[in-house]
């Protein structure tokens, strides 16, 4: 085949330069002998020197882009999707054969690029899995030469088919890891979450997504970023059954690209291709809950949301209102967090209400990593709850306790709201380069009220009452501003400044009514307290690419920064000891002036290479001084000045990482004031102003396999963390006893009444580490029906603590081991199983048997479709923690829910569903909790068995433009 012939073929080929001027023999002969002699001499010259050192001038680049060609009926649009994660090979021509030069992987934005290449005849060839392998001889010249591939996707039927194999859930391309989704049954209905949790590496937590232990810090669509800088957005919107591929790889920020970074840190991404390529999504769904439980209390739930997701814009709202109080994200509302209801586990509120509203703006120009940006976020909560507790406690006979029973009963009802609203933009497209602006506000209102009342019955007869109310109101205020400037265009020298305030003001009530009939007195407490603090700062560096070419990358960045407090304090506390005397209680007012200066310069190096090893140290020398003016209860002025260095070292790789740092644990102005606190006078708290700083350094070992797969198919992956760490001079809370009327000299002379506590702090000489490993293993086998995750877990520790004066040595151990099993043997049965099994063994210096227990948990799920339309959904949990030894507490969970739904409509926009919560009515109600003067018996109050009916709505709509 001819040039012309593969040139159409391949599509639209651009050129970027002209080609490389070629000489012709037969246009020399006209020459004259004398000037062809001069031309050649020139020539064997300029080779040897070429040869000697090649100049970069000399050398050709290619630059390209993968491109998927348009659908009928939109051959005349200009625009076309990216296709990434394709293999581009070079090759050249030797004397007729050619030879594999070199092989890339482009990245999501389809573009891909060869440097260093002498001028010469090559031939490119594009290969992606679902598209014609595309390919084509050229002659590339020096400099740059740009080309333009566009995939068509592979349309050649076969008239009979025989199943050689099955289909292999993963393959390796270079540096991507390809899952084929088509390898594992999903159910009708289910959500990229649950696709992503049954393939092997893959974990869902705390709303990220982790694989082979390392966080996910992107998720492209068809190479997009059509869902915002979170990874689960993607997740929370898409369906399993519109999936077609999942990509794992490693690749540059935007920032290090747009630098010019041969090498840096790698980010794990994901992207998912789907079955239909889209350019935006627009959502909206909501749901209506209603139902009773046991005590015919109405439960009902009402959520709603809308969004719309593109390249540049991103836009959500939504609304909930429900008495449950158990909620799980939609897949509407991934940035605000809109809610439908579901039925979990048990929860201990018995009158509650949660309202919320959210409304978030994203919106980008140009590009949306480095263009200009505008973002907005409004939030509103309330939430309401009350709960019921009663105790029976049995003390045990003693040679100075009698024995004793008392019956405890806690009520308690929380009010809460808060408004938050955060605005920032970005702007990249300016002549001093970048500006980022953020401002914040935060408004929160709290009131809660306890209700406690004892009983001490001895020997039968009633000795002691008390009744205490309590309660609390706090207002909060907070805004935070910041400015920074950056220089990140590609130059070596980029500099920054960072701007920052915040300021924050809150008042705060307290009020209590204690009654005891046989004490010293009676007592009422009323307080009211409010506050500001004012602070600020600036931070300035300068970042230098000290190496940079095709193999490593060296990076220096020094920073120093300066942030000044003030917070000024006020509380004023009242004793009515009867109804003509009213006088301040000195132990619980307080009125003082807290100044506080952070300062730090911090120097780190960051090195990486072609090998993907990555290696990143910092060393930093921190300052805090802390002045305390205190007014009330006495004129005093207190100075804390502490000096600190810190470090941090890591070296990564794709399969192993290690990491160092320190870290100092500084005393908190309570911890350090030389006052004793006595709202409560059998329950007193004091500082310690002799306390010093305390040293924590860890270290971090991670070994991840990767992905690997065995010859007969299935999938493997296996990870190791090693952590330990050391705290030197720890801080160690200390408890007093006081038998009798005791004067506190330590404390100005503070009378203690027999039968009180106080608890201070206090520095243990002795430092205070522990170690701890997992290992886990993932694998899918039997063809892909069944996945296993098998997890151990172990560690020590050993840690001061004080019983009494006595300050003795806590050696601890913990061992778990967790098993989870997925079955998907069709497209209408899945099973999900955990079998989790805990143990721990504390003991103390002296060979004391402190706590030994046992926590054993199992849980079950089951769905299975029983019509096209019809789904069945059934979970058990059964939860013991056994308390074997010493200390500790027994309790026990068992739990049956169960939920049947039917999509009204085909496309299950529209769905009807039935839940029943405790179908046994069997949770559990009370615990047991033994210490070495007591024994309790609690029982708390749960809304148990209730029935829920359900009302679904989901729209979707993808545009293609």
């Amino acid at each position: 085949m001819d040039d012309n012939n593969l040139r159409r073929r391949q599509g639209c080929i651009h050129r970027s330069r002209n080609r490389a001027f070629r000489w012709s023999f037969a246009k020399m002969k006209t020459r004259k002998f004398a000037l062809l002699i001069q031309v050649l001499s020139l020539l064997f010259i300029g080779g040897q020197l070429a040869n000697s050192a090649p100049q970069q001038d000399s050398l050709a680049t290619i630059t390209g882009i993968v491109q998927k060609e348009n659908k009928p009926g939109y051959e005349n649009r200009n625009f076309r999707f990216p296709l990434g994660g394709c293999s581009i090979q070079l090759f050249f021509d030797n004397q007729g054969i050619l030879d594999s030069l070199s092989t890339v992987s482009n990245a999501s934005s389809g573009r891909f690029s060869f440097n260093g290449i002498a001028p010469q005849r090559v031939m490119l060839r594009v290969r992606c899995m679902g598209f014609e392998t595309q390919s084509g001889m050229y002659e590339i010249g020096a400099g740059e030469n740009a080309f333009c591939f566009i995939m068509k996707e592979t349309t050649e039927e076969l008239s009979a088919a025989r199943i050689a194999a099955e289909i292999r859930l993963m393959k390796q391309i270079n540096d991507t890891t390809i899952y084929n989704v088509q390898a594992i049954k999903t159910l009708p209905g289910d959500g990229l979450s649950e696709l992503l949790s049954s393939i092997p590496g893959f974990s869902i937590k705390d709303n990220s997504v982790t694989y082979d232990g390392v966080k996910v810090a992107r998720t492209y669509v068809n190479g997009l970023l059509l869902f915002g800088d979170n990874s689960m957005g993607a997740v929370n919107a898409l369906h399993a059954d519109e999936v077609k591929q999942v990509k794992v790889y490693d690749e540059q920020n935007a920032l290090d690209k747009h630098q010019g970074a041969y090498n840096s840190k790698k980010e794990r991404v994901l992207n998912v291709i789907t079955r239909n390529s889209f350019a935006s999504l627009s959502r909206a769904s909501g749901i209506l809950v209603g139902g009773t439980d046991d005590e015919n209390t109405y439960r009902y739930g009402i959520s709603g949301g809308i969004n719309y997701d593109s390249e540049m814009l991103n836009l959500s709202a939504s609304i909930i209102s429900e008495n449950i109080y158990d909620q799980t994200i939609a897949e509407t509302g991934a940035d605000t967090g809109s809610y439908l209801l579901s039925i979990g586990t048990n929860l201990p509120e018995s009158d509650l209400l949660r309202e919320g509203l959210g409304i978030s703006l994203n919106k980008y120009w140009k590009n949306r990593t480095l263009g200009n940006s505008f973002k907005a976020r409004y939030t509103f909560t309330h939430e309401r709850d009350a709960s019921e507790t009663w105790a029976i406690t049995d003390y045990f006979q003693q040679e100075d306790q009698i024995l004793q029973t008392s019956v405890d009963s806690t009520k308690s009802k929380c009010s809460n709201y808060k408004h938050s609203l955060l605005m920032s933009c970005s702007l990249q497209d300016t002549h001093l380069k970048s500006f980022d602006c953020s401002l914040s506000l935060d408004v929160s209102d709290r009131e809660s009220v306890i209700e406690n009342r004892d009983i001490w019955l001895e020997r039968d007869i009633i000795s002691k009452q008390r009744k205490e109310t309590s309660g609390s109101e706090d207002s909060n205020c907070n805004i935070y501003g910041s400015v920074s400037w950056t220089n990140n265009d590609a130059v070596r020298w980029r500099p920054r400044i960072d701007l920052q305030g915040n300021y924050r003001k809150g008042a705060s009530g307290l009020w209590t009514s204690d009654t005891l009939s046989t004490s010293f007195h009676k007592r009422n407490i009323s307080g009211d307290g409010e506050g500001e603090t004012m602070a600020g700062g600036i931070s300035a560096g300068v970042f230098n690419r000290l190496l940079n070419n095709l193999r490593r990358t060296l990076d220096l960045n020094v920073t120093g920064n300066v942030y000044f407090s003030r917070t000024d304090n006020k509380q004023l506390s009242l004793d009515n000891w009867n109804r003509e005397t009213t006088i301040i209680d000195i132990g619980s007012s307080h009125d003082y002036e807290q100044k506080e200066i952070n300062s730090s310069a911090v120097a780190s190096l960051s090195y990486s290479n072609d090998r993907k090893t990555s290696i990143a140290a910092k060393f930093a020398v921190n300052n805090k001084l802390v002045l305390n003016n205190e007014r009330i209860p006495r004129d005093f002025s207190g100075k804390h000045n502490f000096f600190f260095p810190s470090y941090s070292f890591s070296l990564s790789h794709p399969h192993y990482s290690l990491s160092s740092s320190s870290e100092e644990i500084t005393p908190t102005v309570e911890q350090l004031s030389n006052r004793v606190s006595d709202s409560n006078p059998m329950v007193l708290s004091a500082g310690n102003p002799d306390l010093k700083q305390a040293y924590r350094f860890n270290l971090n070992a991670n070994y991840q396999s990767g992905a690997l797969l065995s010859k007969d198919g299935a999938t493997h992956s296996i990870s190791c963390i090693i952590k330990g760490s050391a705290i030197i001079s720890p801080l160690v809370n200390r408890n007093y006893v006081f038998t009798e009327d005791t004067f506190l000299d330590r404390w100005d002379g503070y009378k203690a009444q027999a039968g009180s506590m106080l608890f201070s702090w206090d520095n243990s000489e002795r430092a205070a580490w522990n170690v701890g490993t997992t290992v886990r293993y993932d694998t899918r086998i039997f063809k892909n029906k069944v996945g296993l995750m098998a997890l151990i877990a172990g560690s020590y520790n050993q840690s001061p603590i004080y019983l009494g004066d006595m300050l003795l040595w806590q050696d601890e151990i913990r061992g778990s081991a967790t098993l989870n099993l997925q079955y998907n043997p069709t497209k209408k049965f899945k099973m999900v199983g955990q079998t989790h099994l805990s143990y721990v063994n504390s003991v103390d210096n002296k060979k004391t048997m402190f706590s030994q227990r046992i926590e054993a948990r199992e849980s079950i799920s089951f769905t299975y479709i029983i019509f096209p339309r019809v789904r069945w959904e059934c979970n058990y949990l059964l939860s013991v923690n056994k308390s074997m030894e010493g200390f500790g507490k027994n309790d026990s969970c068992n739990i049956l829910n169960t939920k049947i739904s039917y999509d009204i409509v085909k496309d299950r926009s529209l769905t009807i569903a039935l839940s029943c919560h405790d179908l046994l009515n069997s949770n559990a109600k009370y615990s047991i909790q033994t210490t070495a003067l007591y024994m309790t018996q609690q029982w708390q109050r749960y809304y148990g068995r209730f029935l829920i009916v359900s009302i679904k709505y989901h729209f979707r709509k993808k545009n293609s433009n």
